[in-house]
Parts: structure tokens; C-alpha cells; sequence
């Protein structure tokens, strides 16, 4: 699996980028300042994400601020870029 964390203003400034936070703005009401950066993923057949708890513990202390600028997850979203004949789905536990 290829993650690519999107969080430095050269990656934000791209046109796909700025459409994907224009779009989901538009659709959830929500400032893109309190966006986490985006992730893209690339999967090989057969590969996945592994089980995850998308959450942050906002008990425990927070180690670093910078990191939870955006707030607590509220909702995470989904934009397929491909087109695939079988397969791709998403399951959550």
C-alpha cells in the first residue's frame, strides 16, 4: 500500500486538491481550515488498509497541539479515483 499524506502547501495548492476541499466544503458546510490533511492510497491488487480506530483519545495528553489543529474527527469521506470492474470496496467494522 502507498500512502501520501497531502499536508504541505505545495501538495494543498494542486487542482485536484483544491477541488476535492472545495467539494467536500461545499457538501458538509465545513471550513477547509478544520480539514485533516488528505491521504491518497494506492492498492495493489490483493493489498488493503489495515484495521484502525479513527479517533483521537482526547483524554490522554496532547503530546503535540500542532497536531489536532482541525479539532476532533467529525466525519471522514471518501473520493474513489478509479473505475475498477470488481473489488474496491470498504468495510467498517
Amino acid at each position: 500500500v502507498n500512502v501520501t499524506n497531502c499536508d504541505s502547501i505545495r501538495c494543498m495548492r494542486q487542482p485536484i486538491v483544491t477541488e476535492l476541499y472545495r467539494r467536500v466544503s461545499e457538501f458538509t458546510g465545513f471550513h477547509p481550515n478544520n480539514f485533516e490533511s488528505m491521504e491518497f492510497i494506492d492498492y495493489s491488487p490483493g493489498q488493503h488498509y489495515v484495521w484502525h480506530a479513527d479517533e483521537y483519545g482526547w483524554k490522554q495528553p496532547i503530546r503535540d497541539p500542532l497536531a489536532v489543529l482541525a479539532g476532533p474527527r467529525m466525519l471522514t469521506m471518501f473520493h474513489y479515483l478509479s473505475d475498477v470492474e470488481e473489488g474496491g470496496e470498504t468495510a467498517f467494522a
